[in-house]
């Protein structure tokens, strides 16, 4: 028994099905991929699988024969058995997907087996395991599966009001929860709206105070009735107030509205059951405004006493003070704290710092203004500010204190101490399921998303409201992103769909479906992401959620960015503008980014560079380097690809010390990663080793398999200039069984494992999977060097012509190419060879001497030696006895010297046939 990883023997069924026929790629898409969009790098790498292990199989012979321009045929012998009832194995599931497991603590693992099956059109197999449960698969809308996922939603603040309903909330006393609505101004005055925000902050502070009921935040709230279109309703009847309880788990609704006139004031409350709509308890009084303070305490009076509370002992001062600055302050902080609310940074900003200027002592003013500059990427403004309430919170009630306390330490990034206080309130308060989330998003921004899944696992365990609640899901989406599982990322964000649907939340259909796009776009499904994200975007401007807008808008600029479409452009200068009008420089310096990653995809050099700077110059505006990191990175990329060594070295290191300072694991890994690709083209390879062993810490520190599989194709190529051939097939034979890498990553993989082939003797082996890359690539990643390995497969079996044939498709791809390093030097290299095999020694030593100081100029000490070896192997083969010996011998200590074994090799061999000739 042979064993394939599932979508390699669904194309083998296929190709076995129509054995001695030629297959198109497109049938192998539509009958193995169906309606999916699939790479064409991810067919050529399943069928170069499929050729290595069956080869092994069939005496070393190769079973799968390429068709040029056509497909594939199978020319193996077959033994076709007949089908099953239900069809061809794909059409029976024969071969189902790989499932997911994550260990699970006892508890949690008894309540999800207890709970019933999420499906969304059909059952779905699942495996079992030890001391693991297989996580919840959901058959995907596009007929995938949907897995779960991603994002940075530091946007989704805010989390829902629950119950623990076992484990630890068995023994916990269970508090109502209890939903303020929006209290209606009847008056046309807008200037008194903010009476109602104050009413609303002083009566949930009064009834959630000594042992009250829980509050479902304001932020929740908002959403709800935007997604509920609540808004505008002055009243409610029975069946509004129903929505709203399921939509937000809560027992009870307090709706209501006040009708300011001079210096009166008429209020009207009403208490209203949430699973019924029926009221529990009214109350109206007409008033003066400076009375203000003591009718709420005796409104919260009533409002406790019909629930079976005791009064309050004291009321929160938000309306205390009759002086004319005083309530200047309430009203700007208000007014500041709903424009928080809704995203508006940049126009709540302003106002949150007027109410901390008219009555500094506010503890929950400055926590509301840090918020305001950590949004909008201020982080030492920020963190002033949370200093400063920190410093005035001491006469908070105890909850209130730790809670601004759990806020400021995750904007010091003191996540050892956030972790610390939202777990204290976990444990105060475990009925209350707004800190177990908190707590699990602090874990994943730490750097710790499997402690985060872990949590909130154990959480949706206990908590069948929970479990349901699309809020969760979207977190569990963040943590596998974290992980770098983008299969678990797509269950997770396709269950956030699902769920927010089930609920009428477009908030979070939207967030799901970003999320989910994001997935597709990890594992290579371009056309569902920009699918997800079009929807995604959708939502988002029809429910007026524009910071949820410019983050998808960004996300569909890189995608098609990566597919150059021009529209890219277009997309992400929309976004830029939104962020913009926000307010939102992280979000901005972002949009800049990916405008310049789409350049590059382009080779428009310059314009990335403008764009990458462009971010850089907004990261200094706002005192933040950590938000200039990946643009700083970018830079090094660009200067790789224009052949600038010192320019790479230098942002490679820039980015190594950004991402240190800001403890930015990934980051640290990528910018080791750059720091040794410099060192190899130096001819450090010491070095090198050195700066891709510790990147590979980083990278599985971050439990990062894409990061992960990158790198090992990048020590791959170390290990065979180094001559270690058997290390390199280790590294690329784990990185096959990963099936992780996409795109230009994939294709790049591909070649390291067509240059490595040919080292160990096999070039015939390259032919297959590389005609398919030139098949349908026409740039020079991947298609010149897929016609370079393929003219130097030719040339190692001694078929000059077709070699020459090769080359000549290749050279006029690598001369449009800014980067010599790695296109025309090679390609021109491999030229020379043919030219000196087809008996022009002489145009073939004037081209290596150009290539020589080529090489020179762009300090690489890696290529100086393949062309000074060249040169030397030619010269002996001209004749030249004494000038190629002198050649060879020179490359030899060169070589030994900086590692170069395979080069090293290849000179003595040169050698060693010219002294037997």
């Amino acid at each position: 028994m042979i064993p394939l990883p599932p979508k390699a023997m669904d194309i083998l069924i296929v190709l076995l099905e129509d054995a001695g026929q030629v297959v198109t790629r497109e049938t192998i898409r539509q009958r193995v991929w169906e309606s999916t969009f699939v790479e064409e790098a991810n067919i050529t790498k399943n069928i170069g699988l499929l050729r290595s292990t069956l080869r092994a199989h069939l005496d070393d012979t190769d079973p799968i024969k390429t068709i040029t321009k056509r497909g594939y045929q199978f020319v193996g012998p077959v033994d076709m058995r007949p089908k099953t009832e239900s069809g061809s194995h794909i059409a029976s599931g024969a071969y189902p997907e790989e499932v997911v497991v994550i260990p699970l603590d006892e508890e949690s693992r008894i309540a999800l087996e207890e709970a019933e099956p999420v499906v969304h059109a059909a059952s779905v197999p699942v495996v079992d395991a030890p001391r693991a449960i297989p996580v919840r698969r959901v058959w995907g809308r596009r007929g995938g599966w949907i897995a779960a996922s991603v994002i940075l939603l530091a946007a989704c603040t805010g989390f829902a009001v629950d119950r623990w309903r076992s484990g630890h909330a068995a023994a916990a006393k269970q508090r109502a929860s209890l939903a303020i609505l929006s209290l209606h101004n009847l008056s046309d005055n807008a200037s008194e709206n903010w009476l109602g925000a104050a009413l609303t902050e002083t009566l949930g502070s009064d009834l959630s105070g000594d042992n009250g009921v829980r509050l479902v935040s304001g932020e929740r709230v908002a959403e709800a009735e935007r997604d509920l279109t609540l808004g505008e309703a002055r009243s409610y009847d029975d069946r509004a107030i129903q929505s709203v309880g399921r939509r937000l788990a809560c027992d009870l609704a307090l709706t209501g509205s006040y009708l300011p006139e001079g210096d009166r004031i008429r209020v009207d409350l009403q208490l209203r059951n949430a699973a019924t709509g029926t009221i529990v308890t009214t109350f109206s009084r007409v008033i003066d405004k400076h009375q203000l303070i003591g009718t709420v305490a005796e409104a919260s009076a009533k409002l406790r006493q019909s629930i079976g509370l005791a009064p309050a002992e004291a009321v929160v001062d938000y309306l205390q003070g009759t002086s004319p600055s005083e309530q200047d302050g309430v009203r700007l902080y208000l007014e500041g704290q709903r424009l928080l609310q809704e995203g508006r940074f940049q126009e709540a900003e302003p106002l949150l710092s007027q109410a901390v200027l008219l009555k500094p002592e506010r503890a929950l003013a400055h926590s509301a203004l840090a918020s305001a500059w950590q949004a909008m990427g201020y982080v030492e403004r920020a963190r002033e500010e949370a200093r400063m309430g920190l410093a005035r919170s001491g006469s908070l009630p105890a909850e209130k204190k730790l809670v601004l306390e759990a806020g400021a330490y995750a904007i010091f990034t003191d996540w050892p101490k956030a972790i610390a206080a939202y777990r204290q309130l976990t444990a105060l308060h475990p009925d209350d399921l707004d800190y177990p989330a908190a707590l699990a998003e602090c874990l994943y921004k730490s750097g710790s998303p499997k402690q985060a899944l872990q949590t909130l696992q154990t959480m949706l365990g206990s908590s069948k409201i929970a479990a349901n609640d699309p809020r969760f899901t979207i977190l569990e989406a963040s943590s596998a992103a974290a992980m770098g599982d983008w299969r678990a990322q797509l269950m997770y964000a396709g269950e956030t769909i699902r769920l927010a649907r089930a609920h009428s939340s477009p908030y979070f259909e939207s967030k799901g479906l970003w999320s989910e796009g994001l997935a597709w776009a990890r594992v290579g499904d371009l056309e569902h992401a920009l699918g997800d994200f079009h929807e995604a975007q959708q939502i988002s401007s029809r429910i007026g959620d524009e910071l949820g807008q410019a983050n998808v808008l960004t996300s569909l600029g890189s995608e098609q960015g990566y597919r150059k479409d021009p529209q890219a452009v277009v997309t992400l200068r929309q976004a830029l503008a939104i962020f913009d009008r926000l307010g939102n420089r992280g979000g901005e310096i972002g949009a800049w980014s990916e405008l310049g990653c789409a350049l590059t995809y382009t080779e428009d050099w310059a314009g990335a560079k403008a764009a990458f700077h462009s971010a850089i110059d907004r990261a200094n505006e706002v005192h933040n380097p950590a938000l200039a990191f990946g643009a700083v990175l970018d830079l090094a990329y660009v200067a790789s690809n224009q052949d600038d060594l010192d320019a790479e070295l230098k942002y490679a290191n820039e980015a190594l010390k950004i991402s240190r300072a800001a403890g930015n694991i990934d980051g640290i890994g990528s910018s080791l990663e750059y720091l040794g690709d410099v060192a190899f083209e130096k001819g450090n390879l010491t070095e090198a080793r050195s700066w891709y062993d510790q990147a590979m810490v980083s990278m599985k520190q971050q439990n990062s398999g894409y990061a992960t599989g990158k790198l090992l194709y990048l020590m791959a190529q170390l290990d065979m200039a180094t001559g270690d051939l058997a290390s390199a097939r280790r590294r690329e034979d784990e990185i096959n069984g990963m099936h992780v890498l996409k795109g230009e990553r994939l294709e790049q993989q591909m070649l390291t494992e067509a240059a490595l082939r040919i080292e160990e003797g096999r070039p015939e082996d390259v032919m297959g999977p590389m005609t398919d890359l030139t098949d349908h690539y026409t740039t020079a990643l991947p298609a010149a060097e897929a016609w370079r390995l393929i003219a130097a497969s030719y040339l190692e079996r001694g078929d000059v012509a077709h070699a020459r044939s090769a080359i000549e498709k290749a050279l006029p791809m690598a001369r449009d190419s800014e980067n010599t390093r790695d296109y025309l030097i090679p390609e021109t290299l491999l030229a020379a060879r043919i030219d000196a095999a087809e008996g022009h020694g002489m145009r073939a030593e004037a081209t290596l001497g150009e290539l020589l100081k080529k090489a020179q100029a762009i300090q690489s000490e890696r290529l100086q030696l393949e062309v000074r070896l060249a040169a030397g192997t030619i010269a002996l083969e001209q004749g030249h006895r004494t000038e190629g010996e002198r050649t060879l011998q020179r490359v030899i200590a060169e070589a030994s010297q900086r590692g170069f074994g395979l080069t090293e090799r290849k000179a003595r061999k040169a050698l060693a046939t010219s002294a037997k000739s």
